[in-house]
């Protein structure tokens, strides 16, 4: 479960190129809606795997893209014969991960969030703000107390799931909040959780994982942050800058 130098090169390099995936995801869907065009989730999932496979990047199974309230399902993802056409007022959510095509690389893993509009609704960004809150809050845990105490991976999970508790989001919060990265994007060994499983593991150096607090509300919108930290000298390390805000395409 530890990383190593040429690995984490390679888990940076996969990191640009999913960067890159939403920066064409987001220009490709606002020309297309001024155009009258209206792509659907699998266009997207398409552009988003045909990126992957041009700068030598694998992946274990095609991404998920999704648009309310299709995204309110966890176990969703886009085929030629089951897609939603992306329009304006849909929020959409892209959860792409790969690797380099090579025996010695690490994954990348990232969710962004989208919506098509000008102004976020209020239910909507109320989410939006409680995930952010609980993420950042997260880092500063670990961040404060990895070098003093014993830090487990549940732990860290209480720390996520209580700031949405305390937000009133607790009833569409159930599972876990992060998983190992490897060479496998979900690997089989520590995971952030105190709810499926106690994982009473500590956090150490050198391991990597993602954070992903996420919010479903059945038949109206999946919400999901995700990012990939790296445990560095008792520090938290995150290589790319993280999602601000839901980005608005109008």
């Amino acid at each position: 479960w530890w990383w190593w130098l040429s690995g984490i090169k390679s888990h940076i390099q996969a990191l640009d190129v999913l960067h890159r995936c939403m920066d064409y995801v987001q220009q490709q869907i606002k020309l297309d809606i001024s155009q009258k065009w209206f792509s659907d989730e699998y266009d997207v999932q398409q552009w988003i795997m045909n990126i992957l496979s041009e700068n030598w990047m694998e992946t274990n199974h095609p991404c998920i893209v999704a648009v309310n309230p299709n995204n309110a399902n966890p176990h969703y993802f886009p085929t030629q014969d089951r897609t939603s056409h992306i329009r304006v007022w849909n929020l959409v959510m892209v959860d792409i991960w790969c690797r380099q095509k090579n025996t010695d690389s690490i994954y990348a893993d990232i969710t962004w969030m989208f919506f098509v509009g000008s102004t976020l609704p209020d239910e909507v960004q109320t989410a939006w703000n409680s995930l952010k809150k609980a993420r950042d809050l997260w880092l500063e845990f670990i961040k404060y107390n990895i070098s003093t105490n014993i830090v487990r991976w549940c732990d860290v999970d209480k720390v996520v799931r209580d700031v949405l508790i305390d937000d009133w989001f607790w009833e569409y919060f159930t599972h876990r909040t992060g998983h190992s990265i490897q060479h496998e994007d979900h690997a089989e060994w520590v995971n952030i959780d105190s709810y499926e499983i106690l994982d009473d593991r500590e956090l150490i150096d050198d391991w990597g994982f993602s954070i992903e607090p996420w919010i479903y509300i059945p038949q109206k919108f999946w919400m999901r942050t995700e990012f990939d930290v790296y445990i560095e000298g008792n520090e938290p390390r995150v290589f790319w800058p993280i999602q601000s805000d839901i980005i608005l395409i109008n």
